[in-house]
């Protein structure tokens, strides 16, 4: 799937970085400092939710997206707690990712239409 979504993003915007696990994405986040940072919540090592607080204390990831195939609404608010912007389903990416890191580079929130938990509503 990261081959993928880098090939996605990429057609639109510059891409500085990718990581496999989420040590490889914190040491990445410090070392490129980038604008936004779409990652899997199932990734090895440390799950993306876990990468996410302490780049976010480090405000090194001002703008987090999470990307996953789960639908479970415990993950997708764990996820949103712990500082993404937003959640984009795999199957949708084609339609929702670059208009997810577009609202994430505005500071907006981006959700799946028909996406709900309590953090999105009803």
């Amino acid at each position: 799937m990261l081959q993928e979504t880098a090939k996605l993003l990429s057609v639109q915007m510059e891409l500085v970085g990718t990581a496999t696990d989420g040590i490889g994405l914190i040491r990445a986040a410090q070392r490129l400092r980038p604008d936004v940072i779409v990652t899997d919540i199932h990734i090895p090592e440390m799950s993306g939710i876990e990468a996410t607080p302490p780049n976010t204390r480090l405000r090194l990831l001002p703008r987090h997206r999470s990307l996953s195939v789960t639908r479970e609404a415990e993950l997708i608010e764990a996820a949103l707690a712990a500082g993404a912007l937003g959640y984009v389903f795999k199957e949708n990416a084609a339609e929702d990712l670059i208009n997810a890191v577009r609202s994430a580079i505005e500071g907006k929130r981006f959700f799946p239409s028909g996406m709900r938990t309590a953090k999105t509503g009803p």
